[in-house]
């Protein structure tokens, strides 16, 4: 995989704080999060996220490498709408007490691999206003 692909799920895991979320917005298996999380971690020399009982959080270290990583990813995938090659997506955000079933998550990793229009979860803490701000396309409220 790429440096941009691995920055892709290293920023899920910042904005999510879990290695099965990551996993499964990507399609990829929960030890590939862990690896690349790993190699960045090494090429940067530094940890980017403290692991505990509760999920990765970003560690203070991390943060402001995070915040670049995010805008690199934000910033390729301005530069690739540009050409007219950026993949369209629907954005779903829900908040981290709702979960969603196996089979959906599993439906939409399938799909994603399949197909241009990509589906994106994103853990949010009020999904109705994201809705409102135009940061999500769908919200589970409950």
């Amino acid at each position: 995989m790429s440096d941009i692909e691995r920055f892709r799920v290293v920023a899920t895991l910042a904005r999510t704080r879990s290695m099965t979320m990551a996993a499964r917005a990507h399609g990829i298996a929960q030890s590939t999060v862990t690896r690349y999380v790993a190699a960045t971690e090494s090429v940067l020399g530094f940890a980017l996220f403290e692991r505990g009982p509760g999920g990765a959080s970003p560690a203070p270290a991390g943060l402001p490498a995070l915040t670049i990583i995010e805008r690199i990813v934000a910033e390729l995938d301005e530069l690739d709408s540009l050409g007219g090659t950026a993949k369209q997506s629907i954005t779903i955000c829900r908040t981290a007490e709702i979960g969603l079933p196996d089979h959906l998550e599993g439906a939409v990793a399938r799909w994603n691999r399949e197909h241009e229009l990509q589906i994106e979860y994103r853990i949010v803490d009020n999904p109705v206003e994201a809705l409102r701000s135009g940061e999500a396309d769908l919200a589970v409220p409950w």
